[in-house]
């Protein structure tokens, strides 16, 4: 099952600075979509990921960004151990940059770093489910009639 979430933005900051009129302004595209997968015999998987377009925050631009992340999970011991698989940021695409051009100031920014990450983890649940949806076969009238016809 695929779970999408679109956004688009318009941001438009104008003002004036003591030699300059800053007027800056984008659209921006955000789509992050989340895929859901169930295989037999226990197994299933995830699928993630998000791309933004070129935005604004202020007077900083802010370049394109993403980042794309997988899981893959089992279930063991009769649903009661689960083991997982998780590796986040797979393409390293989660790099911020962007710039700031105003006055006589040019400034730009960029961080490099490692985003990606993997994860195992094992769980283990004890004692009985919880039934969430049990059907009720009487209702509390039905009790109340069960006590009249008995008597009681």
């Amino acid at each position: 099952m695929a779970i999408p979430y679109l956004e688009l933005d318009y941001g438009h900051y104008t003002g004036n600075f003591p030699a300059q009129k800053i007027d800056i302004n984008a659209t921006t595209f955000l789509a992050n979509i989340t895929n859901q997968f169930t295989f037999k015999k226990g197994w299933s998987a995830e699928l993630s990921g998000f791309y933004r377009t070129k935005g604004i925050e202020g007077q900083i631009v802010v370049n394109p960004l993403g980042q794309l992340n997988a899981g893959l999970q089992k279930q063991l011991l009769k649903n009661k151990l689960t083991a997982k698989l998780n590796i986040r940021d797979i393409l390293n695409t989660m790099q911020p940059s962007g710039y700031l051009k105003i006055t006589n100031t040019d400034a730009s920014f960029s961080q490099q770093r490692d985003n990606r990450t993997i994860t195992i983890s094992l769980s283990y649940r004890f004692g009985k489910p919880i039934k969430r949806h049990s059907k009720r076969k009487t209702g509390g009238a039905g009790d109340e009639q069960n006590r009249i016809k008995g008597g009681n």
